[in-house]
């Protein structure tokens, strides 16, 4: 690295040059070890995002099928001993497609993959459908579950269905898992109409479980972060859950707020932003 400068003298007239000379070649060389560090990073990402994406259809696939199956197997079986089985059957196959989407959703948001897609949504119909898919869990442990519903609402609303149903799902989960008496209730109000068709709705999520201690409050969206370690077999999980909710209500420019008293339970409020469309039909929705 050379820098030269004209020297001049006492009148100002160049009379030489002077020159500052310093070797870099260690650094030039550092340069290129992070250049060729960062192409096989960038090699690295790429391969895990296709391996995400294969395994995403693989594995998730045999779940699915195998949570169906058990839901009609549960469904049609009259012997009570067997029913009861069945109903453990279901629950672990539940379970697995749940640590499997929050394993999923946590690489996809980490790498950008889940971009924000605005459609018509049932709020009505989506509480309902989130409270049936937990409910069998809340009745294995005598849990009241119940869902209530602002009728100021309008019947159909704009916003990010897959976003929206995995912060619901795992916030219900959670509470449902740390809640060992009592009742799990999930409720939508309308905060206010604000202009050009936008509503501000907050999504409340109370258990009346164990609560969360006050000094692990901050903790809880990191990422891997339990409650309980998992070698005492507690509570089970992948830590993971809170952390894609706390993405997903960041992607959606929301607030999630939550306040707990040890031993009585806690409550989840998630404020979000929504739009009433133009009509009430459905046609956009799967």
């Amino acid at each position: 690295l050379a820098n030269k400068v004209p020297l001049r003298d006492r009148s100002g007239k160049i009379i030489g040059i002077l020159g500052n000379y310093v070797d870099i070649t260690d650094r030039k060389s550092a340069e290129q070890e992070l250049l060729e560090a960062k192409e096989q990073a960038e090699i690295a990402n790429r391969s895990k995002t296709e391996f995400i994406r294969n395994m995403e259809h693989d594995i998730r696939t045999p779940f699915s099928g195998l949570l169906g199956i058990s839901d009609v197997l549960f469904e049609q079986e009259k012997d009570v001993q067997k029913k009861d089985l069945l109903g453990i059957v279901r629950q672990s196959a539940k379970e697995l497609l749940c640590y499997m989407d929050d394993i999923l959703d946590y690489s996809r948001t980490e790498l950008g993959m889940i971009p924000i897609q605005l459609k018509k949504i049932d709020l009505k119909q989506l509480l309902e459908r989130m409270v049936a898919i937990e409910k069998p869990a809340a009745l294995q442990k005598g849990l009241i579950l119940e869902a209530k519903y602002d009728e100021a609402l309008p019947s159909v609303l704009l916003g990010d269905q897959h976003r929206l149903e995995r912060i619901l799902i795992n916030i219900m989960s959670n509470a449902i898992k740390f809640t060992n008496k009592g009742c799990v209730s999930l409720s939508v109000k309308l905060l206010k109409e604000i202009k050009h068709r936008h509503l501000l709705v907050r999504f409340i999520i109370k258990d009346t479980g164990i609560g969360i201690p006050q000094d692990k409050i901050s903790y809880i969206y990191e990422k891997f972060t339990r409650l309980t370690p998992a070698s005492q077999g507690v509570y089970r999980g992948t830590g993971l859950g809170l952390r894609v909710v706390k993405q997903f209500v960041n992607d959606l420019e929301g607030e999630l707020e939550v306040d707990s008293v040890e031993g009585k339970g806690t409550t989840f409020y998630c404020t979000l932003m929504m739009k009433a469309p133009l009509t009430d039909d459905l046609i956009d929705s799967d």
